[in-house]
């Protein structure tokens, strides 16, 4: 079982495929992380419906989908962050979970994890990605919109639990992402 850790060193990072003895590290992670960055615009009362118990039964039915697929960010034998790539067949790939340790929130290990997760949707023979992010999230918000290779913006209603509320749905050109790194990478080797 992976646990919580709160210091970060970028060289001892690593992200590999979520197994299913990571699912109540992740489903405890997701718990806390999604319980406060929902409070304030989502009715409390969906806190007494969905509580860690729900988390954990729901995580060891997700890493068990074959169309669901999570990596988590590890430090040692500690929880960092975990993303959860959703590659339902003809469809382009959505983001539908990214959440890390509230000590790293504001950290780059997002943007690790979205980096990591573009690289092998590539591999998968992809092209674009797609992340939805409750419209009120405004922290979030501007995190994604400083990542490379982004294209546009739609909005939908998202019913989750029972709860209505906007999304803003971002697409990602991942050819412009890898292209722009490349062009980086150059800059900096001349």
């Amino acid at each position: 079982m992976l646990n919580t850790q709160f210091s970060l060193n970028r060289d001892e990072i690593h992200i590999r495929k979520a197994i299913s003895l990571d699912a109540l590290s992740i489903a405890k992670l997701h718990h806390t992380s999604w319980k406060s960055t929902i409070n304030g615009y989502i009715d409390n009362t969906i806190f007494e419906k969905i509580n860690r118990s729900f988390f954990i039964h729901k995580w060891k039915s997700w890493l068990s989908k074959k169309n669901k697929i999570s990596y988590v960010a590890i430090q040692g034998n500690f929880l960092l962050g975990f993303i959860t790539l959703d590659v339902t067949v003809n469809k382009c790939p959505e983001i539908q979970f990214i959440y890390v340790a509230y000590k790293y929130k504001f950290s780059n290990l997002q943007k690790l994890l979205f980096e990591f997760v573009s690289k092998r949707v590539i591999e998968l023979g992809f092209s674009k990605i797609h992340f939805c992010i409750a419209k009120e999230n405004k922290n979030d918000l501007i995190l994604y919109k400083l990542m490379k290779g982004y294209l546009g913006q739609t909005e939908r209603v998202k019913q989750i639990y029972g709860f209505e509320f906007n999304e803003i749905c971002y697409e990602f050109d991942l050819n412009a992402t890898v292209r722009e790194q490349t062009i980086q990478l150059k800059m900096i080797s001349v």
